[in-house]
């Protein structure tokens, strides 16, 4: 009995130590190192692409300048990983000192950029106290799904309800 039970654990232990049958190592990719940070980090697997992108800042005389600058970041990150706004699949935004009256700035600007109203992300929109330099407004970060060009037998359906 013993002998079985030793048996049985060892089994088990060389099955954990060696993970699921017919997993693989998920493929990263690490898009324009910023020093301590990365603007854009890619995880691959099993055909699908998911793009992270670090929060992406404006600059400009006003909240609406600070908006317009900040996803033109979202959209330049988006592409250098081979994807666009209608790949996107959840943004944040983060506003500081926001006001309920810079809503409809802020909603004009992510409508201009994610025109495909059957492909809009999920959203939300968190105000905070402030952002890492006392020039900033406003900071966006995006996630987007795509078929990972690296696998073209990929049989991938990503769908938005």
């Amino acid at each position: 009995m013993k002998f079985n039970t030793m048996l049985v654990t060892t089994a088990l232990i060389m099955a954990i130590a060696h993970g699921p049958v017919g997993a693989q190592e998920l493929e990263r990719e690490f898009i324009d190192p910023a020093g301590v940070f990365t603007q854009v980090v890619t995880v691959a697997d099993r055909g699908v692409k998911t793009i992270y992108v670090s929060g992406q800042v404006g600059q400009g005389a006003d909240l609406a300048a600070h908006v317009e600058s900040a996803f033109q970041g979202v959209v330049r990150r988006l592409e250098s990983a081979g994807a666009s706004t209608s790949d996107v699949v959840k943004i944040r935004i983060f506003v500081k000192d926001f006001d309920p009256a810079d809503y409809s700035i802020i909603s004009q600007a992510r409508l201009r950029t994610f025109s495909d109203e059957d492909a809009w992300p999920t959203s939300t929109m968190v105000g905070v106290q402030a952002l890492f330099t006392e020039q900033l407004r406003v900071e966006i970060e995006a996630v987007a799904v795509i078929a990972d060009p690296a696998v073209p037998d990929a049989n991938v359906t990503i769908e938005r309800i």
